[in-house]
């Protein structure tokens, strides 16, 4: 019932402002082709190719060198997803899964639940 009167007042408020006459906004004119490059973006050497209309050239200056490469790299390697928390001093809980063969070629699949206590 409520997703109907939620709609029903979005059908009353848009036939309204349509009776009233309410001006629309006007449609956004932007192409990229048309923009002059500013002083800024020609000092550092920003230029066009060929002046083709379907070009967009994009532009900045690096800061610091090169993109850090190796460092994103090792920030954000693929690591094996580990779940586990300490619950008390010396003391965590983690969640893992296992797989075991069977015998006759099954696989036993599980889900556990470990504690480890530090003593």
């Amino acid at each position: 019932m409520t997703l109907a009167w939620a709609t029903a007042l979005q059908v009353a408020s848009s036939a309204a402002a349509a009776m009233s006459g309410e001006a629309k906004p006007a449609p956004i004119d932007f192409d990229l082709a048309r923009m002059i490059p500013n002083e800024a973006a020609l000092r550092i050497g920003c230029r066009g190719g060929g002046g083709d209309a379907s070009e967009i050239v994009v532009c900045a200056r690096r800061r610091g060198g090169d993109y850090p490469v190796e460092e994103m790299a090792r920030r954000y390697a693929s690591k094996p997803l580990m779940a586990e928390t300490g619950i008390a001093p010396d003391t965590s809980v983690r969640a893992y899964t296992e797989s075991v063969p069977m015998p006759g070629g099954q696989t036993s699949k599980r889900a556990m639940v470990g504690v480890k206590l530090r003593f």
